[in-house]
């Protein structure tokens, strides 16, 4: 399997463990995950068992897929998103780009560059995938040469995706992936896959707003 490494701040990123566990003690584990994040932030941050049902799910993916993730929390917003970082050691063919960014929705994904990386400067694509309740996700796709790495988040209350992106892009300047260099394949152009910027000039879809 990739190395994949980051910086683990206790302020705002809990680690999912990529290993099969029980149901017994993947609870075991959601319950002292999200308590540790609580005492940090405030009781408000557990939510109920929410959020210790949403860190064992999102456990329970990552591990079944053989990828790499964290639970990110947001205190301004008091929300938990789960970041699932998959790796390919293969680059995707053009339409598998398109797919990616440009999946079906409710209103036209848009595409931005994001910041150069230490995984390369890659795309995100900003997604509405519920009216109501209106929720939004967001997606990256970064492209080092014979590589394809994919990030997601879960989806978020629509308002706080703004938010919820930036603290995700805050983690993701801590990534490292092993073999990776931050060059980029010569068959991806980051800036050809960006959505333009709407007639007001906002980089944002108006529902982030």
């Amino acid at each position: 399997m990739i190395a994949v490494r980051y910086v683990d701040d206790p302020e705002f990123v809990v680690p999912l463990p990529g290993d099969r566990m029980g149901d017994a003690a993947r609870a075991d584990w959601a319950r002292e995950a999200v308590g540790a994040t609580a005492s940090r932030h405030g009781a408000d941050a557990v939510r109920s068992e929410r959020a210790v049902d949403f860190a064992a799910r999102a456990q329970a993916r990552i591990s079944h897929e053989g990828a790499a993730g964290v639970l990110l929390y947001a205190p301004s917003w008091r929300v938990w998103t789960a970041v699932r970082i998959a790796v390919a050691d293969r680059e995707p063919a053009p339409e598998e780009v398109e797919a990616f960014v440009r999946p079906a929705a409710l209103l036209p994904p848009h595409v931005r560059i994001t910041p150069d990386l230490a995984v390369g400067r890659g795309v995100s694509s900003t997604v509405l995938v519920s009216a109501d309740p209106a929720l939004g996700a967001v997606r990256w796709l970064f492209v080092p040469p014979g590589r394809a790495i994919r990030i997601d988040i879960t989806p978020v209350a629509a308002p706080a995706v703004t938010a919820v992106a930036a603290l995700t892009e805050v983690f993701l300047s801590t990534l490292r992936i092993e073999g990776v260099a931050g060059d980029l394949s010569a068959a991806f152009d980051p800036e050809r896959i960006a959505s333009p910027l709407d007639t007001a000039g906002r980089s944002w879809p108006e529902w982030t707003a």
